[in-house]
């Protein structure tokens, strides 16, 4: 089946917790992206269960095998990095073919894998250059090409596209879906880039400060993000997350109590000369979704969706339909 599973994986380094309690599944043929800032334990949990790291706790099976004692070369996965980390100093050939034969394959058979593997990657005519000779692009396909050459049943990508242009991005991340189709592998991103983790995977995991704060499919989560930290990290612009104390002109119940959070999305607000609730713009800036406008309303800067531009400095009125909030409790509430 090639099920990978981890159940309450953490890691400190001295006081500081990389990773705290992280529990989650990956079925065989799944893409699964683990999105978070820098910082959040993302790498470090790849590096884990790529047997580079080990953990202070917690346990990573793939179907019913513990991996924990099992040495990185015997672990069934490969890593795709963002720089490619290529050795300068052999062909693209030789880096493609490093260590297969250390991983069993016959030394007669190691020619025909490369060559097998370069070509899926459109990279046949770079195998006697060196990385140095090579673009960006080229070099990232290498790296690929390295990882799949040992028919990986789990491939983990940390942020591999990131050092590289919009256009070699789209490419990139198109052939890696494509490969990982026909191989039907199971496949791990770990990113920052939102649109990234939207395009690559099926499910995401919101990874902050080390915990794994949510997961679901994308369009669960943007719907319905969890808490108020999913909330106010995922979507873009992200959502308006108004503490009930200052924000009792939005019209919420005297029943919620102080520290309680509302939060709604700048597109479900509804610009309307007769709307109850007034601003001055701060900013405005064209999005592929409207015109994104950054409005001080009471104590709060606001963003808000508008289907025109509008002047700096002009008022603007607006109102938030209560079928549009998310209510978040007080921290440390249920």
């Amino acid at each position: 089946m090639n099920q990978l599973t981890v159940r309450h994986l953490s890691r400190k380094f001295g006081s500081q917790a990389a990773l705290q309690d992280v529990s989650f599944t990956l079925p065989q043929g799944e893409t699964l992206a683990l999105l978070g800032p820098s910082g959040a334990g993302k790498t470090t949990l790849l590096r884990i269960l790529a047997g580079l790291e080990t953990a202070d706790q917690g346990q990573i099976l793939l179907d019913d095998r513990d991996l924990q004692p099992v040495p990185p070369h015997e672990r069934g996965m490969a890593m795709i990095f963002q720089n490619a980390a290529l050795f300068p100093h052999i062909t693209v050939a030789d880096n493609i073919g490093y260590g297969l034969a250390n991983l069993g394959f016959a030394e007669a058979q190691i020619p025909d894998l490369v060559q097998q593997a370069a070509q899926r990657l459109h990279i046949e005519s770079l195998l006697k250059r060196y990385p140095g000779t090579l673009s960006a692009g080229e070099r990232q396909r290498a790296g690929i090409a390295r990882a799949l050459v040992r028919r990986p049943r789990i491939l983990l990508l940390d942020e591999p596209f990131s050092s590289l242009d919009l256009r070699l991005q789209e490419e990139m991340q198109d052939e890696v879906l494509r490969l990982q189709k026909e191989e039907h592998m199971s496949m791990l991103l770990v990113t920052h880039d939102q649109q990234e983790a939207l395009k690559m995977a099926g499910r995401i995991g919101i990874l902050l400060n080390g915990r794994l704060a949510a997961l679901d499919e994308p369009q669960r989560l943007y719907a319905s993000p969890p808490s108020a930290e999913t909330a106010d990290f995922l979507g873009e612009p992200r959502m308006n997350l108004i503490p009930v104390r200052q924000g009792r002109w939005l019209g919420v119940p005297s029943s919620l109590p102080d520290g309680t959070r509302i939060g709604f999305r700048a597109r479900d607000a509804q610009l309307t000369a007769e709307g109850e609730h007034a601003g001055i713009i701060l900013a405005c800036r064209w999005s592929p979704d409207g015109w994104l406008l950054v409005v001080q309303c009471q104590e709060e800067q606001l963003r808000l969706l508008a289907r025109h531009a509008c002047e700096i400095g002009a008022a603007v009125r607006f109102a938030v339909p209560q079928s549009a909030w998310h209510i978040y409790p007080a921290e440390g509430t249920h």
